[in-house]
């Protein structure tokens, strides 16, 4: 995730609230050897994001993603209350992927969250409605200040990350090294993207665990490179809740391949933006690329040294595995009775059918959304089938029915 804090005659304090933040890390070396070094392993839960079991305070456990697009830690402001802590805090502003902007609080005390041996303690904690974006499991984000000074692998199949001093870290047999950008707190990688056998885009992006998706280009490089116009093939959509700044909107398409050093990942779904505003209009970065790509590898960041290290996976050669409901959801089942509707695709089935943001979900084909597993929901998102859902719209049960198919092409 991206984000940008920002309220009027406070620019030294916003630095001082994020990146610049005064912080410690404290880590505490593990007797587990990993391939012959020293290495602390956190398991991790993978479900699109990548997520930490994190104890703050030495008290409250919480669900972090491991976010290398933020700086420090955030927590959810709906988390931070089950804290009851009276302590003051301050208002700001925060924009980030979006076009709008989201009001949060800061609390400006020192607080420290813990996974396993590595404790990492900061002066100013931005609280934000982080579950109204990622949804119920989410309660923070730890991002890149907390692993800056330590070599990190992630493991999406095995679901766990490892903690590696540098002392300690040897250079890895059959992965590929290559070199990172870090500047000002953010991280970025460079890729070439084949839209096209005409179009082709060579630059730094944003290395964001913190992103869902495989990569999204930003609303500068769709009118440099007149994507609109000369990309045919593309599906749009639009959301009410794709980040910080909410709204956001634009298109989705099968690129030719991404690049990546020597590795070439062929067909994948890539996105560009529509946004005006926020993080995705347009930076000095061309784009953000996510765990969807980067689940195709076994990937190692040596943060100190500025380098990355990859070997293909599993996943390297799997093909894209595209939704065919036609809408997404965040899960607030913990506050309503389903998953509210926040993203859509423009003329898909689901959009024809009536389905609408905002409507909330609480059965898919009689099954409650409450007690539906994920290979039942894989059923429906998966194959074409005829979907009846049972939504509350302003207070009223409806139905809406529609076949399930393909939508990017």
């Amino acid at each position: 995730m991206k984000f940008h804090l920002s309220k009027s005659c406070i620019g030294l304090l916003i630095c001082l609230l994020s990146c610049k933040n005064k912080s410690a890390v404290i880590f505490e070396k593990s007797n587990k050897k990993s391939n012959g070094q020293i290495a602390q392993t956190i398991k991790a839960d993978y479900k699109k994001h990548i997520y930490l079991k994190g104890i703050v305070n030495d008290s409250i456990e919480g669900n972090f993603v491991f976010d290398t697009g933020v700086c420090g830690f955030y927590l959810d402001s709906t988390f931070f209350n089950t804290m009851k802590t009276t302590d003051k805090v301050m208002n700001y502003r925060a924009r980030g992927v979006g076009e709008g902007f989201q009001r949060i609080q800061v609390l400006n005390r020192k607080l420290g969250v813990r996974f396993d041996s590595l404790n990492y303690f900061q002066n100013f904690t931005p609280l934000m409605q982080l579950k109204k974006i990622g949804g119920r499991n989410i309660d923070g984000l730890i991002g890149y200040d907390a692993f800056k000074n330590n070599v990190v692998k992630i493991d999406y199949k095995k679901q766990y990350i490892q903690i590696i001093d540098p002392s300690d870290f040897n250079v890895p047999r059959h992965y590929q090294k290559i070199p990172l950008i870090i500047e000002n707190h953010e991280i970025y990688l460079k890729m070439n993207i084949e839209i096209s056998d005409s179009i082709a885009i060579a630059g730094n992006f944003l290395f964001d665990t913190g992103s869902q998706g495989a990569l999204i280009l930003t609303n500068d490089m769709v009118k440099k490179h007149d994507l609109k116009k000369r990309i045919i093939k593309k599906t749009a959509y639009y959301s009410s809740a794709f980040g910080v700044g909410g709204t956001s909107s634009g298109y989705d398409l099968i690129s030719k391949s991404i690049n990546i050093s020597q590795f070439r990942i062929k067909n994948q779904i890539v996105s560009f933006s529509n946004d005006t505003t926020g993080a995705l209009s347009g930076q000095h970065f061309l784009g953000i690329a996510g765990n969807k790509l980067f689940e195709k590898f076994d990937l190692i960041i040596d943060f100190p040294h500025k380098e990355l290290y990859l070997k293909p996976s599993h996943r390297f050669h799997h093909g894209n595995k595209m939704s065919l409901l036609g809408f997404s959801y965040t899960d607030r089942t913990d506050i309503t009775e389903g998953w509210i509707v926040t993203f859509l695709y423009k003329n898909s089935n689901a959009e024809k059918a009536g389905l609408k943001f905002n409507d909330i979900v609480i059965s898919i084909n009689g099954i409650g959304v409450k007690e539906i597993s994920q290979n039942q929901l894989a059923k429906f998102s998966k194959s074409s089938r005829v979907v009846s859902l049972k939504i509350i719209r302003n207070g009223e049960i409806k139905t809406i029915e529609f076949r399930t198919c393909r939508i990017i092409t």
